[in-house]
Formats: structure tokens, sequence, C-alpha cells
């Protein structure tokens, strides 16, 4: 089956599963639209992104997706409240998401206050966090698109001053047209965020 099949078919599960109705107009999950009089969905960016992630797509079927869905939501979280924010948080929606607004007002590196464009990003990774830290602000930063792609795929990273480390996989010219250079640093820096970005740098960044 072929990932934009795939993918429509489990958009639909997905709004099946948890109650979403098009009329509602709730896009967390999906974008929709209507042809020949019925309601068609695709999944957003951050839901592909954080199923990605999970590998979720790997040799399974969307039926096997949907059961760990179910096992995920009915896992023995101590909170429904505190469950449903690490949902949340995972697909840039929620808690986290505003915890980072609130903390650093703009993106972490250019100030950018644009926040319908500005993407909540985990410093370390949502599969290797607790979900305590899947909450915790001090793991995350709030960026640009394309600094939120590189530093998710490790071409870039942070020292403990905060000042950007570039890898050495991306070109001279690839970082001109992204608009990156060696004087860039995050806004501000907490001992807080430090382990986090550590554990970026040593698991994730292609120094």
């Amino acid at each position: 089956m072929g990932s934009t099949t795939r993918y429509g078919k489990l958009a639909g599960l997905l709004c099946n599963y948890f109650g979403i109705k098009p009329e509602l107009n709730l896009e967390i999950l999906v974008y929709f639209s209507k042809i020949n009089n019925e309601w068609h969905w695709t999944l957003k960016e951050n839901v592909l992104k954080a199923l990605r992630e999970l590998n979720w797509f790997d040799n399974k079927n969307t039926s096997d997706i949907i059961n760990e869905i179910e096992e995920y939501r009915f896992s023995k979280t101590p909170d429904k409240t505190f469950k449903e924010a690490i949902i949340q948080s995972r697909v840039g929606q929620g808690i986290f998401r505003s915890k980072l607004i609130n903390y650093w007002k703009g993106c972490s590196v250019t100030g950018m206050k644009n926040f319908n464009i500005l993407r909540a990003s985990h410093i370390k990774p949502w599969r290797y966090s607790t979900d305590e830290e899947r909450l915790n602000y001090f793991n995350g930063l709030l960026l640009l698109p394309n600094l939120d792609v590189l530093f998710d795929t490790g071409l870039i990273s942070f020292d403990d001053n905060g000042y950007i480390l570039i890898s050495s996989h991306l070109k001279e010219k690839e970082r001109e047209i992204l608009g990156i250079s060696i004087s860039m640093k995050l806004r501000k820096i907490e001992a807080l965020h430090k382990k986090f970005l550590e554990f970026h740098r040593d698991k994730i960044f292609k120094s």
C-alpha cells in the first residue's frame, strides 16, 4: 500500500477512534476536505512526524497501529489529565507548547514571534524521554521550521553556552540557503537545559 493511501486510511481510522467529526472543524490531527459529498482526511505534518519517529509504519498495517494507540492510551499512566497532556505534547499541541511559548516568548534562536509557524521541539527526543521529560519545558526549544528540522535530524545542536554547533554533513551552500551561521545561539540557557543538550550532542548530533 502506498504511503499516501496508507496515511489517508490511518487518518480515517484515527478520526473514528477518537470520535473526531469533520463538521466540528477540529484540525488537531488531520486536515478535512469534502470531495463528491464525502469527507476525506489527511494527516497533519506534525502527526506524521510523530508516527515516523515511533516507527509505526515499518512493516505494520493500520489495524496494528490502532491497537498500539489503544494500548498506549489505556496504559497505566497515573492520571487521565496527565495522559492527555503527554499525547498532545507529541503532536506539538497543548501544555508543552504553551509552556515553551510562555518561556521563550518567540523562537529560541532568532526571537521571531509568529507562533503560527514556530515548532515545539524536544531536545531529548520523545522516544528517549520519560513522561515527565516529555512535558518538561527545559527539554524543549521553540524553533523556526528550518531550525527545527536541522535540530531534529542532528545537523545542528547547541553547546552548554547556547552557541550553535553545525554538522560537517551540512554543506556551506546549504547553510547559506537555510540562513545558518556560526554566530547563532540560544537567546538564553539555564542549568536545567544542559543535561538535555548533552544528550542531544551525544546521541543525535552528527558532528
